[in-house]
C-alpha cells in the first residue's frame, strides 16, 4: 500500500478502475500486515480462507450485491480455496493466469469439482510462467464439474512484455491487453455462458 492505494503492478490491481467503470464494486484483498509473503501453502489453508471470508462478508454487507472472487496468478490458489470453502457466499469465480502445476495448492490439485458457482478461466496464450501453463489451464477448466456454467478463454493480444515471465508486466499479466481482458471478464460476469 502506498499513500492508501495498492502499490503493486498485479493485473487486477492495475485494472481496478476499469472494473469500476464497468459497473462493479471492487474490494482488493492484500496479505495480512503480519505476513511477509502469502506463500502457496498459506493461500490454500484455513487461516487465509477465513481472512477472505471476512472480505466477502464485508463486500456483501457494504454493497448488498452478489460477491464474485477474482484471482490472478497466486491469487487463483486463494480464490479457488475460498470458493470451495465458502460455497453459497460466493456468486462466482474468475481465475486469470492460473497456477496449474508444480506448486502446493495449484488450482487442479484442489477439490475444484465441488465448486457449484459459475467459473471463468482466462489465460494468455503466450504466458511463459512455468507454474501457469496455458494448455493446463484449458484442460483443468473441464474439472469444474459441478459449476452450472464454466468457460475457458485464451487471449492473444498485447505488446512489450518485460522482466520475469511470471510477473505482472509480462504476458502473464496481460500487458497492454488489460482493457480487452477486463471487458471479457466483465461481460461474462454479467451474463455467464459456456
Amino acid at each position: 500500500i502506498q499513500g492508501g492505494e495498492p502499490g503493486n503492478g498485479n493485473f487486477l490491481v492495475r485494472t481496478r478502475e476499469m472494473f469500476k467503470a464497468a459497473g462493479f464494486n471492487v474490494v482488493i484483498a492484500f496479505r495480512a500486515s503480519d505476513l511477509k509473503e502469502l506463500d502457496y501453502r498459506y493461500r490454500a489453508g484455513q487461516a487465509h480462507v477465513g481472512e477472505l471470508e471476512k472480505a466477502v462478508d464485508f463486500a456483501a454487507r457494504e454493497f448488498g450485491k452478489p460477491v464474485w472472487l477474482v484471482g490472478t496468478s497466486r491469487g487463483t490458489v486463494s480464490g479457488t480455496a475460498a470458493a470451495i470453502a465458502l460455497g453459497p457466499k460466493v456468486a462466482g469465480l474468475v481465475l486469470t493466469s492460473s497456477v496449474t502445476t508444480k506448486a502446493y495448492g495449484a488450482v487442479p490439485t484442489q477439490d475444484i469439482g465441488s465448486i457449484k458457482v459459475p467459473v471463468l478461466v482466462v489465460h494468455h496464450q503466450r504466458d511463459a510462467c512455468k507454474v501457469c501453463l496455458p494448455e493446463e489451464a484449458r484442460r483443468m477448466t473441464g474439472s469444474f464439474r459441478s459449476a452450472p456454467v464454466r468457460k475457458f478463454v485464451m487471449v492473444d493480444g498485447g505488446s512489450d512484455p518485460e522482466g520475469d515471465p511470471c510477473e505482472a508486466r509480462h504476458w502473464h499479466g496481460f500487458i497492454n491487453y488489460e482493457k480487452e481482458t477486463v471487458k471479457i471478464i466483465s461481460d461474462w460476469i454479467k451474463n455467464p455462458q459456456s
